[in-house]
């Protein structure tokens, strides 16, 4: 399983290489398969043969690039290889969370916004029109959105009128306490 797994990610990393216009139509689907065969094989899959495999797709893809466009692949790259529906991958630790501004927050006692200029992920919407780097995995919003709902369901006097309102004054009062 693991030797089909590298197959796959040679294949997919020679096709990703590739610039006609063909498979340039093809390359958000080669780059979701790439994700997938990632997220299926997990760490496990992680040799040193795939490794090198992966260095030299990069150096091959990055031949010709003036320093400014290589910051801007490596930031690219490490925006889109760490974001899954289901978790955040940490860059500093390598751990993966569904809430990752308050992993980095606790465990390596950094600021947001320090960990975002650290890792060059700071204005991504204004380079590469990506949006911002999530705080937090899809799944995990959706799950809140879904608890959020079910308790509006069940307590509808809560979520309405003077209770709002009381909410957020309270909400207010708290955010701009010291």
């Amino acid at each position: 399983m693991n030797r089909t797994l590298e197959e796959a990610a040679l294949l997919v990393a020679d096709l990703a290489r590739l610039k006609t216009k063909q498979l340039t139509a093809i390359r958000p689907e080669v780059i979701a398969l790439r994700d997938r065969i990632r997220d299926l094989a997990g760490p496990a899959a992680e040799t040193k043969d795939l490794r090198d495999a992966i260095e030299k797709a990069r150096a091959e893809e990055t031949a010709g690039m003036t320093p400014e466009e290589v910051r801007d692949w490596d930031a690219r790259n490490r925006a889109s290889s760490t974001v899954r529906l289901n978790g955040l991958q940490c860059l500093e630790c390598g751990k993966w969370v569904e809430v990752l501004s308050l992993h980095v927050q606790k465990a390596h006692r950094l600021s947001w916004d320090d960990y975002l200029a650290r890792w060059d992920l700071l204005d991504l919407d204004a380079r590469f029109d990506m949006g911002d780097y999530p705080k937090t995995s899809a799944s995990f919003v959706a799950r809140q959105r879904e608890k959020t709902l079910a308790r509006m369901k069940d307590h509808p006097e809560d979520y309405t009128g003077e209770n709002l309102q009381r909410y957020y004054a309270e909400k207010g009062e708290r955010s701009e306490s010291p």
